[in-house]
């Protein structure tokens, strides 16, 4: 079915009428006049001949059926939505209209409930009725830090390695005062990133022309940091040397056999 949006009845949206008084719990009588009302509209909207008196009867037993249809198989839609979605039928938003029935009007009712406009307004009723999501606290956050670093460590002891990403877990580990390593041994670990960097540099290990202009252009930038004494503060560097050092920890947490305590 394609997508069209909804007409307003007068201020009415299909939200406004998503909310509104669900038809398995009104009563008949709140039903039948809903009914009523949406049919007599119709009726004149789609110009059809007003009865005569005695064609009244006909009338009659058509909104008398309708009732039963909708309370048998729509009783989940509100009475304001029994409005909109006659509203958009005798307005052909549901195909072509002939005449006013009671399998026309159920139809209009099925292609309401089906249609993307309905559930968007129901997404957005359950997004309103949702309390907002509260931040975590103080303890759950610490909660999360603790199990970010077991779960590295787990990953460590299963492949030998962990990436540790924008080094949150070295970092944590670094507050915590768990990082073992003193500021020269630190300093080591820069230099050995420094090491790693040149050698990932290196144009030889370009495969084609591309790569090792690349890897040059790399090699040049790696030069001209070391030449203004920047490349100790690099901050790909740092990041490397504390992943080196991060990995460095587990392995040897890992020989030690000791578990990895975190308070």
């Amino acid at each position: 079915m394609s997508v069209v949006k909804f007409e307003q009845a007068g201020q009415l949206t299909v939200y406004e009428a998503l909310n509104g008084k669900i038809i398995k719990h009104c009563s008949l009588e709140e039903l039948a006049d809903t009914v009523s009302e949406s049919i007599e509209n119709a009726w004149f909207d789609l110009g059809l001949r007003q009865p005569a008196e005695a064609g009244n009867k006909d009338k009659d037993l058509l909104k008398i059926k309708i009732i039963a249809e909708i309370n048998a198989c729509f009783s989940t839609l509100t009475l304001a939505e029994v409005k909109l979605a006659i509203r958009n039928g005798t307005r052909g938003h549901y195909g072509e209209t002939f005449g006013l029935t009671v399998i026309g009007v159920a139809k209009w009712l099925a292609a309401y409930m089906m249609h993307q406009s309905r559930a968007e307004a129901k997404l957005q009723k359950k997004r309103l009725a949702e309390p907002p999501p509260q931040p975590p606290t103080a303890a759950q956050l610490q909660q999360l830090k603790r199990q970010n670093i077991i779960n590295a460590y787990a990953c460590y002891r299963q492949t030998g390695q962990y990436f540790d990403v924008a080094n949150r877990v070295y970092n944590n580990l670094d507050q915590m005062g768990l990082i073992p390593f003193t500021t020269p041994q630190k300093r080591e670990f820069v230099q050995l990133a420094i090491r790693q960097a040149k050698e990932q540099a290196n144009p030889l290990r370009g495969r084609n022309s591309q790569e090792r202009a690349a890897f040059r252009k790399a090699s040049r930038q790696l030069l001209e940091l070391e030449q203004t004494g920047e490349i100790n503060q690099h901050a790909a560097i740092i990041a490397d040397a504390k992943r080196l050092a991060l990995n460095a920890f587990f392995e040897q947490l890992a020989a030690s056999g000791e578990e990895l305590l975190i308070d």
